[in-house]
């Protein structure tokens, strides 16, 4: 065989390599920047989230509910009371201890998912004086 044909032959197989990178290195950006989530929020619930274990996965239903009771209930300034009344019983847990009230949410919402989410409360005198969805 001679040398140009030797050369066009390493070419093309240089190619197809270069090729089959990008395509696998793009089918494993979407499947775990994109494509590995499938997510649907719910409406928030309190007898449901109070009845409901959350799970390490993204099908927890406190998970799936924390965007609506944010967004449509109104913490702040809530008696300690009232929230325990509306999410049950704070989980009982060795993670933010800097915090007064902590609900184990989930698995974080993220593609390469190493992480929990977590719904932490600070109260001060009674009172809810800041919340915060925070990971571990």
């Amino acid at each position: 065989m001679n040398m140009k044909k030797s050369l066009k032959i390493i070419g093309v197989i240089l190619g197809t390599l270069a090729l089959l990178l990008v395509l696998s290195f793009s089918a494993f950006y979407y499947w775990f920047t994109i494509g590995a989530i499938d997510f649907e929020p719910q409406k928030f619930d309190s007898t449901i989230w109070k009845n409901t274990e959350p799970t390490m996965s993204w099908e927890s239903v406190r998970l799936k509910m924390v965007d609506d009771l944010i967004e449509n209930e109104i913490i702040n300034g809530m008696n300690k009371s009232s929230v325990i009344a509306l999410l049950g019983e704070p989980d009982d847990t060795p993670y933010f201890q800097s915090y007064d009230m902590v609900y184990y949410l989930g698995r974080e919402r993220q593609a390469i998912a190493i992480d929990s989410e977590w719904l932490v409360f600070k109260i001060v005198g009674n009172k809810v004086d800041s919340y915060a969805l925070v990971r571990d």
